[in-house]
């Protein structure tokens, strides 16, 4: 056997450790290589089912409050209309009541012009500054009347 010498055998053991040293690193690079492409793989998969869960979450919130909104609306919607309900009916009420005192006002004046003119001839009512005066030829004092179960002073009127 042919013994080498020590500089051919260190380089030939610095050769093949340097291949052994490229065939590691290349290894630990591809490896590495692996390792990252799962890391991002994983890492767009997480990010992937968060971004799908938020999305699911707002699609849902939107959902809820689009519901909400059409509640709301719809109870503003009925409130308005009651209250325009309310208002036509109160307005009514309100309109008929006057038609009825206007009626009961125009009876009652009906009722007095009838009353004047059944006055005698000659006898007048005047109205001067907030008091009513019976005017006559001759009145005469100290008369009395019953009328509803009352006894009432009078006046003898004579045209």
């Amino acid at each position: 056997m042919a013994q080498t010498s020590p500089p051919k055998h260190a380089s030939a053991l610095g050769e093949r450790l340097n291949a052994k040293m490229e065939a590691d690193l290349s290894e630990a690079a591809s490896l590495m290589q692996k390792k990252l492409e799962k890391l991002a793989n994983d890492s767009s998969n997480s990010l992937k089912s968060s971004l799908h869960t938020a999305v699911s979450d707002i699609q849902e919130d939107l959902q809820n409050l689009r519901r909400i909104a059409r509640g709301m609306f719809l109870w503003s919607a009925a409130a308005s209309v009651m209250l325009v309900v309310l208002t036509i009916f109160g307005l009514w009420g309100y309109i008929h009541w006057k038609l009825d005192t206007v009626e009961k006002l125009r009876i009652e004046k009906t009722r007095l012009e009838t009353m004047l003119q059944s006055l005698p001839q000659g006898v007048h009512l005047i109205h001067l500054k907030g008091v009513w005066y019976v005017e006559a030829p001759s009145i005469q004092l100290g008369y009395t009347v019953k009328r509803n179960g009352k006894t009432l002073d009078a006046a003898k009127l004579q045209p």
